[in-house]
């Protein structure tokens, strides 16, 4: 292993005469021990660079288009949140330096954002993202000179990004200390809860009264009729445009008839 990364190699045989060629390297991976919670590092990210499916703009005339296609990709600093087997589950950064000023934001968007300033910067005011509380304080690599990240940047609560181990990664940019690392995920939770009860708002149920499904033994077969009532309203609600399995229909057939037959209304 060297620098944290490990390389499986395999030994090349010419098939036709039977000679080696050598040990080659066939694959190379990180070793994710190398990584910590908090840490901040360097690693590619795609981005959607224009809507391909749209070919003129009434208003605004043609679209603008890119020779190399509808996605970009660049360098982007993120903090890594968590490990997974394969991976960094990470929280990008951006500085909103460009074009789109974090001012121009709205409110709704800005409260997806937290401010992340260096230690320099500790004292000064910075009310951009006031829902957070005061700026988290990320720690800069001082080596890094001019490739390390702005002073004052954005962490995006909205756009978690995995990031494997066997992609390009720049690991030492830099780092948070263990109360700040607390504070990210202790907002990460509380968005995440904010948009998951807003997603069962949309099923017309409110999550605190959903009870969560736990795995069963597959022996025990699915278990759907066994669910609570806020579940299958769940399971039954329709949205514009769903694409729904035949025993969902037949359910709903099946309440429709009951309901119908209740009424008094007879079937021709």
């Amino acid at each position: 292993m060297i620098r944290g990364i490990r390389t499986q190699r395999k030994r090349l045989i010419r098939t036709k005469d039977n000679v080696s060629l050598g040990v080659w390297a066939c694959n190379q991976a990180w070793d994710l021990k190398k990584f910590y919670p908090g840490q901040i590092i360097r690693a590619i990210r795609p981005y959607s660079e224009s809507n391909i499916d749209v070919k003129f703009n009434e208003l605004g005339g043609n679209n603008g288009m890119t020779s190399d296609g509808g996605v970009g990709a660049k360098n982007r600093y993120m903090i890594v949140l968590w490990k997974t087997n394969y991976g960094l589950y990470c929280i990008p950064m951006f500085t909103f330096s460009g074009v789109i000023s974090v001012n121009h934001l709205d409110k709704d968007r800005v409260g997806e954002l937290v401010t992340m300033v260096t230690e320099d910067k500790r004292d000064e005011i910075i009310d951009h993202t006031a829902w957070a509380g005061l700026p988290l304080i990320m720690n800069l690599n001082p080596s890094m000179l001019g490739a390390a990240p702005s002073q004052i940047a954005y962490a995006d609560l909205s756009r978690p990004y995995w990031v494997g181990k066997t992609e390009q990664i720049t690991d030492k940019v830099g780092s948070l200390d263990g109360d700040e690392y607390l504070r990210l995920v202790c907002l990460f939770e509380q968005k995440q809860k904010t948009w998951i009860e807003n997603s069962f708002k949309e099923f017309g149920v409110d999550y605190i009264n959903v009870p969560s499904i736990t795995p069963t033994p597959l022996s025990d077969g699915r278990t759907d009729r066994d669910y609570g009532p806020n579940i299958m309203v769940m399971a039954d609600h329709i949205f514009n445009g769903q694409y729904n399995s035949k025993f969902k229909a037949q359910r709903i057939k099946k309440k429709h008839d009951e309901a119908a037959k209740n009424r008094g209304v007879v079937k021709k």
